[in-house]
């Protein structure tokens, strides 16, 4: 079964906690993508910069302009959720999709066994995923009944 780490995005951005909303949005369109990744300006661990979570266009719609908030004020540091929820990278779908359902997210950041982070995984993701699966399963009974062994049970 397809698992967290074979559908992640791994290609991430990252910005400071201290980016405004306005620089986010503009790092994300010159990227390309819809995430990114807070991280501390402080609270180094091992050399490393602590990981925040993450912030999607979604989270900026709702959280800052949805709440006529300032986007050249507000930062990313103000409306991260600092419970991101994560997922290891050995994650079955079904795990995946329960995991982005119960929480009511867009976006979830993707472990390894360590705990580095190694990418996200959104909504968009997964319904990717799922279709692959879906018509992997088409593919399969396609070839059943162009092979004849195909049957229905009685």
């Amino acid at each position: 079964m397809t698992t967290a780490g074979e559908i992640c995005c791994r290609e991430l951005v990252y910005a400071m906690c201290d980016t405004t909303i306005h620089g986010a949005l503009q790092l994300m369109r010159q990227s390309h993508v819809d995430a990114v990744i807070v991280m501390s300006t402080s609270n180094v661990m091992d050399g490393r910069q602590r990981t925040l979570g993450i912030v999607s266009d979604s989270d900026v719609t709702s959280r800052v302009y949805a709440t006529e908030l300032d986007p050249s004020v507000i930062t990313l540091g103000d409306i991260v959720l600092s419970d991101s929820d994560t997922l290891y990278e050995d994650a079955e779908l079904p795990e995946t999709i329960q995991a982005i359902r119960s929480q009511g997210l867009h976006h979830l950041l993707v472990i390894n066994q360590r705990g580095d982070l190694i990418g996200t995984i959104s909504k968009n993701d997964l319904f990717d995923a799922m279709a692959q699966e879906l018509n992997g399963l088409h593919q399969s009974v396609a070839r059943s009944w162009a092979f004849g062994t195909a049957s229905f049970p009685t």
